[in-house]
């Protein structure tokens, strides 16, 4: 493997402190990477996170295959993200 590529493939998330810091983590995902690495991983730090992945267009680089819809999906994540957390 490129040097790179083993780096990437061997990093694990430290999930706790991710839980524990007071930013509020949006896990993304490309609809057209469905079954691909970046989405397979994506989709388990989302569930070990306890929260929803977000869907945007295009793939894994969707930010380049479909600038317009990607910065119009973004937008609208980051509005929400930005909105206090509803506590129960």
């Amino acid at each position: 493997l490129r040097p790179w590529l083993e780096a990437d493939s061997l990093y694990v998330p430290d999930v706790a402190a991710l839980r524990a810091g007071s930013a509020r983590i949006v896990v993304g995902v490309g609809e057209a990477s469905t079954g691909q690495l970046p989405c397979r991983a994506a989709l388990a730090l989302a569930e070990r996170l306890g929260t929803a992945p977000v869907s945007f267009s295009g793939g894994h680089g969707g930010y380049n295959d479909q600038p317009a819809a990607f910065a119009e999906r973004l937008s609208h994540v980051l509005s929400e993200a930005l909105q206090p957390a509803t506590r129960f």
